[in-house]
């Protein structure tokens, strides 16, 4: 299974219509707004996530700047939450949720907002009840909010003690895997290593939790090409605490790189694809990946 914004696929037809084709009156007042090309200028700012099994679509919802709370200053939303019956029982929508609510996070959100009136149920996916409200269509709602479980930042100097506390937990999560902490003079390297030229080009993003603790890294290595000095990017290295797994973190590190590396005009992310399949899986899930000859070849 994979997740994809659905403004940035070729198959919006082919989504539209397994989104129309479902009795839920939410669903078709959805699948008529995506057909109008009104969605934007009903919902605000915000985008469509899928959750998808092939040609199969699991589990959907938006995340927009409106819903049907009209508070502005509760943004941005949750809103048209749906799995399909056959799919259900094995929360499935919680990918969908973490993605979002880490992509709202790394869009500057503090808080993401959900208006139901369910009890007990969105309580398992991190939320809290906030208060009572009445919707546009003066039907009384139950609104909760959840605050992002991390940022994305860029590595500073300042949060080198971080990244030493966040690289010994990884060699205390996989004994023998992550074993270059062991060394005396570790420290004193990746201090060194922070200001070496060779480094200059480097490009390293993190994930930041709300105290501060680093629970995931991606290296990137940007380097001119011989033939007009163009910037080629490879990918050096990423990795998210075994604690953190699952939670959408190292999809949230790499669309964070993937958004730098566009907005400076490379259009292509390289790197050798990791012999363990829990990676490769991952590496399969990204939009736009070619996996050829033990590399991997990534559209930004």
């Amino acid at each position: 299974m994979k997740i994809i914004d659905y403004f940035k696929d070729e198959r919006q037809e082919h989504w539209r219509s397994q989104i129309a084709q479902y009795e839920w009156r939410a669903a078709k007042f959805l699948a008529q707004l995506l057909a109008e090309g009104s969605f934007h200028s009903t919902l605000g700012q915000g985008t469509l996530y899928l959750l998808v099994e092939g040609e199969t679509l699991v589990s959907f919802l938006t995340l927009a700047e409106r819903d049907c709370i009209d508070v502005p200053e509760y943004t941005p939303w949750i809103g048209f939450v749906h799995t399909a019956p056959e799919y259900r029982g094995h929360r499935y929508v919680g990918k969908l949720i973490d993605h979002a609510v880490s992509m709202a996070g790394q869009q500057g959100a503090q808080q993401v907002y959900l208006c139901t009136d369910h009890v007990g149920l969105y309580e398992k996916y991190g939320f809290t009840y906030l208060e009572n409200r009445v919707s546009i269509y003066g039907e009384d709602s139950r609104v909760y909010v959840r605050k992002p479980d991390f940022r994305i930042a860029e590595l500073t100097e300042a949060m080198l003690p971080q990244v030493f506390a966040y690289e010994q937990q990884l060699s205390a999560e996989e004994p023998g895997y992550y074993h270059w902490t062991e060394t005396e003079d570790y420290q004193q390297k990746v201090q060194a290593s922070f200001h070496d030229q060779r480094f200059a080009n480097a490009l390293t993003l993190v994930a930041v939790t709300e105290d501060g603790r680093i629970v995931g890294r991606i290296d990137a290595s940007l380097i001119p090409t011989h033939f007009d000095g163009s910037m080629k990017c490879y990918l050096d290295w990423i990795c998210v605490l075994k604690s953190w797994r699952h939670r959408g973190v190292a999809q949230t590190l790499m669309a964070a790189l993937r958004r730098e590396l566009n907005a400076r005009g490379i259009d292509t992310l390289v790197g050798l694809i990791a012999a363990n399949e829990e990676a490769q899986r991952f590496y399969r899930s990204m939009q736009g990946a070619m996996i050829r000859d033990e590399g991997i070849w990534i559209d930004c």
